[in-house]
């Protein structure tokens, strides 16, 4: 690994260029203050002892794209699967299995895990 690090190390040059020759800062600035608002909301699901109230509450605060999905912001998608619901999504790739997983919140060991679901399909 040390060797591969060395020849890239040897490869660079000198340059009088600043990382704003290659970025638009200004634009990624924008860009992040656009979206963050949106990307924000998803924490607001974490530690909620009610979930579903809490993502009862976000359905009913961004544009339903369907019985199980909202968009948070252009293109992004959040999907929120009940058993049936996924019966239903996935029958087509070839549904296997799918269960719960508990997920710990790292950063707050205080908080209840956060719930995911695995979905297994043979497609």
């Amino acid at each position: 690994m040390s060797g591969q690090f060395e020849l890239f190390l040897s490869q660079l040059s000198e340059t009088n260029s600043t990382l704003n020759s290659f970025t638009d800062f200004e634009k990624i600035k924008r860009n992040v203050n656009r979206i963050s608002i949106k990307l924000n909301q998803l924490n607001y699901l974490i530690g909620k002892e009610n979930l579903q109230e809490a993502i009862e509450e976000l359905f009913s605060e961004n544009k339903p794209v369907s019985k199980d999905r909202i968009e948070l912001m252009n293109g992004a998608k959040v999907f929120f699967y009940d058993a049936e619901s996924i019966k239903k999504e996935f029958a087509e790739y070839g549904l296997l299995d799918f269960s719960e997983l508990d997920e710990p919140v790292k950063f707050d060991n205080k908080q209840p895990p956060m719930k995911f679901t695995m979905i297994k399909c043979r497609k």
